[in-house]
């Protein structure tokens, strides 16, 4: 208590002084630094930049800030209550009569505890008494009521000790009480000195409270915090801002103790802020600003002005949100508010830095730093409750200050981030997107039509390029070319002018791309907002467009087609679902070029049925080109370009084989439309041959045939199509013969091979041979001039041979090969007009035929068997001499193989028996015998008998047993006169060349000629035996000679008749192999009249079954 002694002391010799309430006095301005910490040259030019005017904290008093004091019973309040209950209370005493009685009391107290809480009762009045006078406003306060204060304070504080605890003991009551009473004093006298304005002692005494009362040994109390406070604050006025530090601290410590939490920390932060501490003042800040709101509802979702403050409170959020905002402008900007907050814990009301910051910057005209505080707290946190309101302040500041591309890319951005399905909003009945709903309304279509617009331009612009070179003209035309307003300062000619083709390209696709984008993202978000329907319907037709500019022909079709049959109706529901016919058409083109598979079915499949054609008709599935081109012309028929489309549907149904919707639709063009819509004649005639080809295509070919006379009829003679209509006006009647035939049974594979005799008809089979001939006929009669008539014409004749109308099969042959020589069928006709002469027995052209047929190719595998074909047929046609000639050129050119060659030979010797020309007949037969014989020479055996074939023999045999019988008729007109034996040797001679000649006959083995053979020999030695016996005798012989003569004689002529018997015998015994003829039987009469013992028995018959013989 000496140094209370001292203050006692000083007290007394300072002069009376005006007391000033410490809450009313500046504790700061822009002059006064702290010389401890300075800044560089830079950085205290940018803080007194941003600090001018309006850096200094408002004075405390100002704002009503500072607790009420720490007191037992307040005077004021005393008068307050004596005020409401004066009609309740009795009377009391002022605070001064209650003073005069303590005095006189204690004067009158012997007892020392009393006196000492008579003392300590007299000083707390004296308290009182000096803050009424200070509360009643009284500018110069009598300095006795303070000055009494502090020396009954000093009084009782240097008549008493505090009684500190030890370690392990407690305190007395009493003892307790002491203390309690002496932190009252000490705290008192504190405030007494403030009061008096003796800041020093004031603070010394606060000093001397907080080392009596050490919180190490005594319970913290308000009382602790607010001299803690004092403290702190007397060191901030002294610009001490280190010791100010740890006082402020002290407060913050203890938050649960008295009002001085958010002072203190806000203090604080000025303190830190002082000595460039920036990161504690920051922490300091941040904790008034926790400190202060930590109790307001929704926080999260309010501006500062919409927070329920004090006004005192207010001004101090306000003041150290600017002084956090400057801070942070040294540190990054926003971004060092997000890591501010990121590493010391995100609060409900860190938006309001970003936007006090944000603020900051906009009122320097700094646009951009403005924007991008304002976009770094939106983009950190885009499901904040004022994300979406610092999204578009950013977007208000690129306006501001006048930054249209960044207006573009802002908005761009927005949308990016509170576009439906981006993950922020994912339904706009949410909180945030409520917020972002107007804005997406607003910024959709705007960059959609920028971005379209864009596309579009660039568009013409590449067109430019592409038609104009680089001279003046062009040059001007780029100058001059529109400008869309993306590129700051310049136009987009001049942008565009630098970049090359393929980047240009690029860029145009991206445009049409984001376009696409932001017209897909409103329709997508707008669906299901009432009044939008209209909206939506124009930006999906926009959207439709682009798409199809960008070569997305199946997604323009969608958006087209659901604008003009889905959407409420619109005004371009028409063009839209033309445009959606136009794009289909482009697709099958690129799919065509690309090679790609065939889009994929949108539509269900129609049944669709013609009762009116006798057909089975499939079920149709329209392609998806096709039902939007059915749609079209069903929902917007009185349109002109339905007439267009109907066709095009029509060709295309024709094209994919729907052939019975084809024909309903050439219906449509022809009879359903007529009457609504004008038809070119092109129109028509496309129509009617759609009609046509469709029926042929069914197998109605009778309908096909009526349409295609129908468009011939409609041409003119001259048109070109009339060759081909023609053409396929008798492929529909060739049709209908061939329906015909297939009711016919016809063995197809004989036709073919040209076996007509083969092919059998039934009765059945003639009925539709004649149907098909009657179609076949039409035919050749309507269009003569047509391929086809060729074909027709050739069955014709065909199918007339086969129902053995043979002459007329060979009229229309022979026109045939007459019209069209050269045709490839003309040679399949000859064989089959042959068989028709043959069929008709017309020998003559048959023969000439195949003489004909001989000499056009000699060398042919078939020359031989045509040359000898036609020999024969000329014979059949009793043309003699060409028979002759043909067979003889066959024998000449033909000797091999032996078989034709013998008959050809042989057929000529029979000409010339006939004609009696004996030596040209020996000729040929001699070539047959000679053949024969040259076939036996080359065997191994050299047996005439086994070479050859039995015809060969045979003919041979033949032809050897004319030269024998020429040879026999030589050897009987030998005659044997006298002298004997001149004529004798000159029948021998010709006995042995008849011999010869029979054994020749015989060594064919031809049993027909071997027995001839065999009898000739025998009756050759039987008539020489007779001849030696009636041969004329010599003149002038006697009765004796004679006699001997004919000994002589019957002795020479039997041994001829032994060889005769003997050769009849031969000839017989040929019956035991079974061989019997009529040269056999005259050599069993030769030996029953030879030797009739043996030969001329009865003969006795008996018949014999099978078993027994």
């Amino acid at each position: 208590m000496k140094a209370l002694g001292i203050l006692l002391r000083l007290f007394i010799l300072i002069c009376p002084i005006l007391l000033v309430s410490a809450c009313g006095m500046a504790l700061w301005s822009p002059e006064e630094t702290d010389k401890t910490n300075v800044l560089s040259n830079a950085q205290v030019a940018k803080q007194q930049t941003l600090l001018a005017g309006r850096s200094s904290r408002p004075p405390l008093s100002s704002l009503n800030l500072l607790p009420a004091r720490t007191s037992e019973n307040t005077y004021s309040s005393n008068l307050q209550n004596d005020k409401a209950n004066k009609k309740h209370q009795v009377p009391q005493l002022s605070l001064t009569e209650k003073r005069d009685e303590y005095m006189a009391l204690l004067a009158l107290v012997v007892d020392p505890e009393q006196r000492r809480q008579i003392r300590f009762r007299l000083a707390d009045i004296q308290m009182l008494l000096a803050e009424v006078q200070l509360e009643q406003g009284n500018e110069a306060p009598n300095q006795s009521y303070f000055g009494e204060a502090i020396a009954a304070y000093l009084q009782v504080l240097n008549n008493n000790e505090v009684v500190t605890p030890m370690p392990g003991s407690s305190l007395t009551e009493e003892e307790q009480a002491l203390n309690i009473k002496m932190m009252d004093a000490m705290y008192q006298l504190s405030r007494a000195l403030d009061l008096a304005g003796e800041r020093e002692q004031s603070v010394d005494v606060a000093k001397e409270f907080i080392a009596s009362f050490n919180p190490n040994s005594f319970a913290i109390t308000n009382k602790h915090v607010e001299l803690w406070f004092r403290i702190g604050e007397h060191y901030f006025t002294q610009q001490k801002f280190a010791q100010a530090i740890h006082y402020y601290r002290q407060v913050l410590a203890y938050p649960n103790y008295g009002d001085f939490y958010g002072i203190s920390a806000y203090m604080l932060g000025w303190s830190y802020f002082k000595l460039d501490e920036y990161n504690d003042a920051l922490i300091a800040f941040d904790k008034l600003l926790k400190h202060s709101m930590s109790n307001q509802a929704a926080l999260a979702s309010k501006t500062l002005d919409d927070i329920q403050l004090s006004k005192g409170i207010k001004r101090l959020v306000e003041d150290s949100l600017r002084v956090m905002a400057i801070t942070f402008s040294y540190q990054g900007n926003g971004k060092a508010i997000t890591q501010f907050y990121r590493e010391h814990g995100e609060q409900l009301y860190q938006h309001l830095v970003y936007e006090e910051l944000a603020q900051q910057y906009l009122d320097d005209d700094r646009y951009i730093d403005s924007a991008e505080v304002l976009l770094g707290f939106a983009r950190n946190w885009p499901s904040h409750p004022r994300a979406v309101s610092f999204y578009i302040r950013h977007i208000d500041a690129f306006i501001l200050g006048d930054f249209p591309d960044r207006v573009f890319m802002a908005k761009q951005g927005f949308v990016s981030l509170y576009g439906l399905g981006k993950g922020v909003v994912d339904t706009m009945q949410s909180p945030i997107g409520s917020q972002a709903l107007p804005y997406l309304k607003q910024y959709l279509p705007e960059l959609a039509q920028t971005e379209h617009s864009v596309a579009q331009q660039l568009e013409r612009y590449l067109k430019v390029e592409q038609t104009l070179d680089t001279s003046d003209d062009h040059a001007d035309y780029q100058t001059a070319f529109v400008d869309g307003g993306k590129k700051e300062g310049k136009s987009n000619a001049d942008v565009w002018r630098k970049m090359p083709v393929a980047a240009l390209k690029q860029e145009k696709n991206a445009a049409y791309e984001s376009a696409i984008y932001y017209y897909d993202n409103f329709i997508q978000t707008f669906t299901d907002v009432e009044d939008m329907s209209a909206k939506i319907a124009e930006l999906r037709f926009y959207m439709a467009e682009a798409l199809f500019a960008l070569g997305l022909y199946l997604e323009a079709i969608t958006a087209f087609e659901t604008y003009a049959y889905k959407d409420k109706v619109n005004p371009m529901a028409v063009e839209a679902a033309y445009a959606g016919i136009l794009a289909w058409r482009a697709q099958e083109i690129q799919s065509t070029v690309s090679k790609k598979q065939a889009i994929d079915s949108r539509s269900q499949p129609e049944n669709i049925t013609d009762n009116a054609m006798a057909l089975s008709t499939p079920i149709v599935q329209y392609t998806p080109s096709q039902q939007a081109q059915k749609r079209f012309v069903e929902t917007f028929e009185g349109d002109p370009r339905s007439v267009e489309i109907g066709i095009s549907l029509m060709q295309t149904l024709f094209v994919s084989k729907h052939h019975i919707e084809a024909i309903k639709w050439a219906a449509w063009v022809l009879v359903d439309a007529r009457d609504q819509h004008r038809f070119s004649n092109a129109q028509l005639d496309s129509a009617y041959l759609v009609t046509a080809q469709s029926y042929y295509a069914l197998n109605n070919f009778a309908q096909a045939e009526v349409y295609y006379a129908q468009i011939i009829n409609r041409l003119n003679y001259s048109d070109e199509r009339v060759v081909e209509l023609r053409d396929a006006l008798a492929a529909s009647i060739f049709k209908q013969a061939e329906v015909a035939l297939n009711k016919v049974n016809l063995d197809k594979q004989a036709i073919a091979r040209l076996d007509l005799a083969s092919a059998d008809l039934s009765e059945s089979s003639h009925i539709g041979l004649n149907e098909a001939l009657t179609h076949l006929q039409r035919l050749m009669d309507k269009t003569p001039n047509v391929d086809v008539r060729t074909l027709a014409q050739f069955d014709s004749a065909t199918y007339y041979a086969l129902l053995g109308n043979w002459q007329r099969a060979i009229e229309l042959w022979q026109d045939f090969k007459q019209r069209f020589p050269q045709h490839e069928l003309t040679p399949a006709i000859e064989p089959q007009l042959l068989f028709a002469f043959e069929q008709t027995e017309d020998w003559q052209p048959a023969a000439e035929m195949l003489l004909a047929q001989y000499f056009n190719d000699k060398t042919s595998a078939q020359a031989s068997v045509q040359l000898f074909t036609a020999a024969e047929y000329f014979d059949k046609a009793t043309n003699r001499e060409m028979a002759l000639d043909s067979y003889r050129r066959f024998a000449h050119a033909f000797p091999t193989p032996i078989a034709n060659a013998n008959e050809a030979r042989y057929k000529l010797s029979e000409f010339y028996l006939q004609s009696n020309e004996d030596s040209k007949r020996r000729y040929w037969l001699n070539k047959m015998m000679q053949a024969q014989l040259q076939l036996a020479k080359a065997s191994t055996n050299n047996d005439p008998s086994t070479a050859g074939t039995p015809r060969s023999r045979y003919l041979a045999g033949m032809s050897a047993m004319v030269f024998a019988e020429d040879a026999f008729q030589v050897y009987k007109r030998v005659k044997l006169t006298a002298p004997l034996d001149k004529s004798l040797a000159k029948k021998q001679h010709a006995l042995s060349k008849t011999i010869d000649a029979y054994d020749r006959v015989m060594s064919f083995a031809v049993a027909e000629y071997t027995t001839a053979a065999n009898y000739r020999v025998a009756r050759v030695y039987d008539m020489l035996a007779q001849d030696l016996m009636d041969s004329e005798r010599p003149d002038n012989l006697s009765a004796l000679e004679a006699s001997q003569y004919d000994i002589l004689l019957e002795e020479q002529a039997f041994p001829f008749e032994e060889t005769a018997i003997q050769m009849h015998e031969n000839n017989i015994n040929r019956v035991k192999s079974g061989l019997y003829d009529e040269h056999i039987k005259k050599s069993f009469v030769a030996l029953s009249k030879a030797l009739p013992v043996k030969y001329n028995k009865p003969v006795l018959l008996e018949e014999v079954n099978a078993d027994e013989l």
